[in-house]
């Protein structure tokens, strides 16, 4: 019996992502049944929703595709947020910003014990959430959080909904609590810290990044950073960014049971003349995915001044 379920679940998995390999569009989505209201964004419904996720991820390397569309909707996405911030070089400006956006940004303590403001969310959903994690399908408000995906069809529970305290004991708004939580090493994120040769000023911070939004996502993120003069570091574009992963696959697992193996495509993007890169490089997964499992190796390289810093080899789903 549970064999039978696990494979309906798996076929209803792989019929989702048969789904998402749609054309891709590079000017701009072509979903017009997407509004903004209170500051989120509203989907017409969950075809719309959909539809926009696809058209993300196919621009994902290309995120400024993406803000002009928020933009013409006059809207600022919790990426968008996150990224102004995190190239602010005034610490007292910075720590201002911070306090007015608190869920954009979750303090990290780095390997070198310096400090890394990460962004809480998994990439894809970050460009269409406000700088709170809300968006609205149909008559639902979602709210994204590491913790947990809250829920509500009662508009009037908005000022609840984005304080996690309180929604999560509000009977009008559901609560489901990320199952992996107490299993994840540092909470979501894994990192690693390389200085530039002779710089101790200058560096590449690579995280690998497990999101969970109801589906489990894992980003590989690559940052230059620049300590300035006060000690902070700052995003600092170099010459030449490039993040690269071989080809990989996961396996999910349930009730003890392991899926197939699934491929993960590998990637290569070079950017010149940039200072943050995200890519998403395992999306919507139903199932926790089984680490000892799976792998896919991420490389993440910095070229300035023809010095090289890179980290290797990465990997994905590291214990």
């Amino acid at each position: 019996m549970k064999k039978s379920i696990f494979a309906l679940i798996l076929i209803a998995f792989t019929l989702a992502g048969c789904k998402k390999d749609i054309e891709t569009t590079q000017n701009e989505s072509e979903n017009t049944d997407i509004q903004l209201k209170n500051g989120y964004l509203v989907f017409k419904d969950s075809a719309t929703f959909n539809d926009h996720i696809n058209w993300i991820r196919q621009n994902e390397t290309n995120p400024e595709i993406i803000y002009q569309f928020n933009k013409n909707l006059g809207f600022e996405s919790f990426s968008e947020v996150y990224d102004k911030g995190m190239r602010i070089t005034d610490p007292v400006e910075f720590d201002n910003y911070r306090t007015k956006n608190p869920d954009c940004f979750k303090k990290i303590i780095l390997e070198d014990n310096s400090e890394f403001w990460e962004m809480p969310m998994s990439s894809l959903k970050s460009y269409l959430s406000d700088k709170h994690g809300v968006y609205k399908i149909k008559s639902t408000l979602f709210r994204l959080t590491e913790k947990a995906v809250f829920s509500t069809k009662d508009e009037v529970k908005f000022t609840v909904l984005i304080n996690s305290l309180l929604a999560s004991t509000d009977t009008k708004i559901k609560c489901e609590v990320n199952p992996q939580l107490s299993t994840l090493k540092d909470e979501q994120i894994s990192y690693r810290t390389v200085y530039f040769p002779g710089w101790s000023d200058r560096r590449i911070v690579a995280r690998l990044y497990h999101g969970w939004d109801g589906n489990n996502n894992y980003d590989a993120r690559t940052t230059s950073q620049q300590k300035n003069w006060t000690g902070a570091w700052v995003y600092a574009k170099i010459p030449e960014l490039i993040q690269s992963s071989k080809e990989g696959y996961y396996r999910m697992e349930w009730l003890g049971q392991l899926s197939t193996p699934i491929s993960i495509p590998p990637t290569y993007d070079r950017k010149l003349d940039h200072d943050n890169f995200r890519r998403t490089l395992v999306d919507g997964a139903v199932l926790p995915i089984s680490t000892p499992n799976s792998s896919c190796l991420v490389t993440h390289y910095g070229q300035r001044y023809g010095n090289i810093a890179q980290i290797i080899d990465n990997q994905l789903f590291a214990d």
